[in-house]
């Protein structure tokens, strides 16, 4: 299955939106009609379950469309820096820079994510896809390409990748979980990955593309969903960090804060939201900026870059965080 054809992306930008996935897959390139399926072990579906645990906590307040709101429960770490664009939207894209963060603890998660969402508290429907770094799911620190979904404000539905049913993958070597080869050095390469989350409105589909080539790797059934079946009312873009009470928080994007700016913290580039005429525009005067705890982590709209191109911003910040 493919979607029906979207407008022309642009692909722009200061970082590099280079993702070298084809030399490094040619070799596992499944037979024509056939995918990749990553075989799901008891201790996967454990580690998911705790993950998506976190995931609720960190998320509760997106599920109450109020960022100022800082009642999200649990006793642990979860903070989040963010770009918001509220209204009418039919998909999103932006590049962040993949980084890595080799020195996370089993318990400890760091992502970057393209959110769109839809709908309050227990009917809170969203759609994520990003990158993670999450040893307990994934049983290593490197950066995965990672994806979520719920209908009920991440209580009883959805899951983490392809740990339950839901998202239908379709390409044929480009799964979930794949690990990035490429990661952007501070003060040198940037790596970014173009993303994108669309709705098909014909089939009423919300697909997921990835790298420079806009190339399909599955999509969210309309069927899954009841609030975001019609359209997404908020867009999230940015950076999530989670750590256990008794752990200091993880870094988040590069480790350094916003305020570094090109080369050194992390980034979003190229970011726009589909209109209902499947068109492209720049987020303008539907955002805001948001950190829940910008002494830990902090964010930036990155003024010099050129917006026609799409919005810019720098999200992130040191391990450490004790708030």
């Amino acid at each position: 299955m493919k979607p029906n054809p979207f407008s022309d992306e642009i692909n722009h930008g200061s970082a590099s939106s280079i993702l070298l996935l084809k030399e490094e897959l040619r070799n596992e390139k499944c037979p024509p009609g056939t995918v990749i399926i990553r075989r799901t072990t008891k201790e996967d579906l454990i580690n998911a379950k705790q993950f998506f645990s976190n995931v609720i906590k960190v998320t509760s307040i997106l599920s109450k469309n109020d960022p100022q709101d800082t009642s999200a429960p649990g006793s642990a770490h979860h903070h989040w820096a963010t770009f918001i664009a509220q209204g009418e939207f039919y998909g999103a894209k932006g590049s962040p820079t993949v980084h890595g963060l080799p020195g996370l603890l089993p318990s400890q998660v760091s992502s970057a994510y393209i959110i769109v969402s839809n709908g309050y508290h227990d009917t809170f429907n969203a759609a994520h896809a990003g990158w993670s770094v999450n040893p307990s799911l994934y049983g290593d620190a490197r950066s995965h390409l990672n994806i979520a979904w719920t209908t009920d404000g991440y209580h009883n539905t959805g899951c983490i990748d392809l740990t339950c049913p839901g998202f239908v993958q379709v390409h044929e070597h480009i799964t979930p979980g794949f690990v990035f080869p490429q990661l952007s050095t501070y003060g040198g390469q940037q790596y970014g990955v173009p993303l994108s989350i669309l709705k098909d409105q014909q089939s009423g589909n919300w697909w997921l593309r990835m790298g420079v080539d806009k190339t399909p790797i599955g999509y969210w059934p309309k069927s899954l969903f009841n609030e975001l079946k019609n359209y997404a009312d908020n867009i999230y873009w940015g950076g999530v960090a989670h750590a256990p009470s008794q752990l200091a928080g993880p870094p988040m994007g590069s480790g350094h804060f916003a305020g570094e700016g090109w080369d050194k913290a992390a980034c979003f580039t190229e970011m726009q939201y589909m209109d209902k005429n499947n068109n492209f525009q720049t987020p303008r005067d539907v955002i805001k900026l948001y950190a829940d705890s910008p002494s830990c982590y902090s964010v930036a709209k990155a003024s010099d870059y050129d917006d026609k191109d799409g919005a810019a911003f720098f999200f992130g910040g040191p391990e450490g965080c004790q708030q």
